[in-house]
Formats: structure tokens, sequence, C-alpha cells
């Protein structure tokens, strides 16, 4: 290999190993953020409410 392919092999492995901890790292935060604001509820719980106007009079829309 001469000198300016190894260095295009060190700057690709290089990017590539930041690249992989950030992705890493975002991950992780995405699935901390996802579980702390994830909540449940039953059917009954669920609030029910007058939806757009280009829907049919009478239909009922809930934001879940």
């Amino acid at each position: 290999m001469n000198a300016i392919t190894s260095r295009i092999v060190a700057t690709m492995l290089s990017i590539f190993a930041v690249q992989s901890g950030w992705a890493e790292e975002m991950a992780r935060r995405t699935s901390a953020v996802a579980h702390k604001d994830h909540i449940m509820v039953t059917p009954k719980e669920i609030k029910w409410g007058e939806c757009p106007p280009f829907l049919p009079p009478g239909a009922k829309c809930a934001i879940i």
C-alpha cells in the first residue's frame, strides 16, 4: 500500500469509529427518552373529542 492509500484507509476508519460511537450514543439517548415519556392507558381512559371538519359529521377522534 502506498502512502496515499494508507492515509485514505486510516481516515475512513477514523470516520467510521467516530460515527459508530455517535450512533450508539444517539440510540441510547433516544431509548432513554422514549421510555421516560411512555405511558399506557386503557380504552376507557382515552379522551375522545370532535374531529376536524373534513371528516363526516358525528365522527370522534382521539389523540394517542
